[in-house]
């Protein structure tokens, strides 16, 4: 018998065929199945159990390439230089001045509180030591009044510095007064005099003076209190008060300057003026029997003085009168005091 071969080719084809499916099927992968969890559901929790109102997923960011790599050059870190970079110095370090320093030492002549009478001159006296590293050198320093009560004193005087033992009560010819201190150096200690008049009025009286050098430098602040308990009637014809007078050592200009004048019960004047230059004048008189002329003489401290008469005019308030110079030259000298200025159209070169 003749088996037809062709069926038996095709039945084993068939049976192979669903042999290799078979196999197939039953084969575990070997690509691991990947299972996305969310990272807000516990593991192992049911995700029913978790309400999903609860949940708000988050954006996760990715990331899809890995940072550049730090270039691998040479880094040059260079310093700034002293005209790039900031100033060190600040612009508001204060300027200490160690040329011009004084040490106050105390009060030689009217101390803090001196009582004094109405009107009277007095003779304020502060001694200071040089502390800084520059000489004082004679008539380049200034006493300025600065404020309060300025006490019929200049706006600006010439300041003299004297050794100790400046008399207290100076007069014309005084010889203590000829023999200033021209240079002050470091560590002297010297005396600067001031001549004021205390006011008519009772009262406490406080004014403020500087030391000034020749640029205007402080070089020490000073002060003068005093008080005036009692009060003074004088009559029209008194010579006691400030007064504004022409200045007598300038001849054909209307200076005008100030000069403090108290008259004694017995008759006798005594009164200090500071000229446009700022040099103390001492005045020494006596009142004419008349009572309305005085004589005397006018000077700087140290010298015998220059002789001069006035004649009171008939407001009482305003005197002209004249000067002379050892008899060589003469020259005309007015005044007036409270609300009158000097008389300078009847100011004439005439005998008082």
């Amino acid at each position: 018998m003749r088996i037809d071969r062709s069926w038996l080719y095709v039945s084993f084809a068939l049976t192979a065929v669903m042999l290799v499916a078979a196999c197939t099927t039953q084969q575990p992968s070997l690509r691991p199945t990947l299972t996305h969890t969310s990272p807000l559901q516990p593991t192992g929790v049911p995700a029913q159990e978790i309400p999903t109102s609860a949940i708000s997923v988050q954006p996760t960011p990715s990331f899809t390439s890995k940072p550049s790599a730090m270039p691998t050059g040479t880094i040059t870190i260079t310093s700034p230089t002293q005209e790039s970079g900031p100033t060190l110095r600040s612009s508001t370090t204060p300027t200490i001045d160690l040329c011009n320093q004084a040490e106050f030492l105390g009060d030689v002549a009217i101390p803090d509180g001196t009582v004094l009478s109405p009107g009277e001159i007095f003779f304020k006296i502060w001694r200071l030591k040089n502390t800084g590293t520059c000489p004082w050198l004679s008539y380049e320093y200034d006493l300025v009044f600065s404020y309060g009560d300025q006490m019929s004193g200049p706006d600006s005087a010439v300041a003299l510095f004297f050794p100790l033992g400046l008399s207290p009560q100076p007069i014309l010819g005084d010889s203590l007064w000829a023999n200033p201190m021209w240079q002050v150096e470091q560590g002297d200690v010297v005396d600067i005099p001031l001549f004021l008049k205390a006011p008519d009025e009772p009262g406490t009286f406080l004014g403020h003076w500087k030391l000034l050098d020749s640029s205007g430098v402080v070089v020490s602040r000073l002060w003068v209190l005093i008080m005036v308990e009692d009060e003074v009637t004088r009559g029209a014809d008194d010579w006691s008060g400030e007064w504004l007078l022409q200045d007598p050592t300038v001849q054909g200009t209307e200076k005008i300057v100030s000069m403090g004048l108290a008259q004694s019960s017995e008759g006798n004047i005594f009164g200090f003026l500071y000229n446009h230059k700022g040099y103390l004048m001492l005045v020494d008189g006596a009142v004419r029997e008349d009572g309305k002329g005085v004589i005397g003489t006018f000077g700087e401290p140290w010298d015998d003085g220059i002789s001069f008469e006035w004649k009171m005019l008939d407001n009482l308030n305003q005197f002209q009168g004249v000067y002379r110079d050892s008899g060589f030259s003469a020259g005309v000298w007015c005044g007036g005091r409270g609300y009158y200025l000097p008389p300078f159209d009847n100011c004439v070169l005439t005998e008082p």
